[in-house]
């Protein structure tokens, strides 16, 4: 990637957003960060940090390999080391997603390590909709109130744009897997 274009980096945030027709009040709800520094990112006024390239991507439906390469090359194989990890100590989260490029689909694993009490459920905003199942494990997952208890095998569907939480329901790990349901063509 030439320097230029990671320069330029905020520019391409914003192509994304208006081609998923998101508005920048929308992005700031989805990522937690305010309208102002999304601006001045989209303008090239500020400078991202990983952390927040990572809640805007994951917010757009995109990896950050699709951020910087606007290409969206196509992939067959993706070894394990090439893989996204991604890791929320907080949640007791891991999520390995696999993004196989444009109109391929994004699919996710994610482990939920057992809880103490301090452990808050992990959120999520997206204007893409979201189809899990558990492989192992139990899972409670909250969708806009509603709270479904999720065990091996079991499926659930995430509508775009409902607040949800999920969390690990049980004493030992939580295994899922996800598809990104991304209906554009923008990724």
């Amino acid at each position: 990637m030439e320097f230029e274009e990671v320069e330029n980096i905020g520019q391409r945030i914003k192509e994304i957003r208006k081609s998923k027709s998101i508005t920048i009040q929308k992005l700031s709800q989805f990522t937690d960060l305010s309208v102002g520094y999304l601006s001045n990112l989209e303008r090239n006024q500020a400078s991202p940090t990983l952390n927040n390239l990572q809640r805007i991507c994951v917010a757009l439906g995109i990896s950050i390999r699709d951020l910087l390469s606007p290409s969206g090359e196509e992939r067959t194989l993706i070894r394990q080391e090439e893989q996204q990890l991604y890791e929320y100590d907080e949640y007791k989260l891991q999520i390995r997603r696999l993004d196989f490029g444009k109109k391929r689909g994004i699919y996710e694993f994610s482990t939920y390590d057992p809880e103490t009490k301090d452990t808050p459920p992990s959120w999520g905003l997206h204007p893409y909709a979201e189809v899990g199942v558990v492989l192992e494990g139990k899972m409670e997952v909250n969708l806009d109130g509603t709270v479904y208890l999720l065990g091996p095998g079991d499926s659930i569907y995430i509508k775009p744009n409902l607040y949800h939480t999920m969390r690990n329901a049980g004493d030992t790990p939580c295994r899922s897997f996800w598809h990104l349901q991304i209906m554009d063509d923008s990724v």
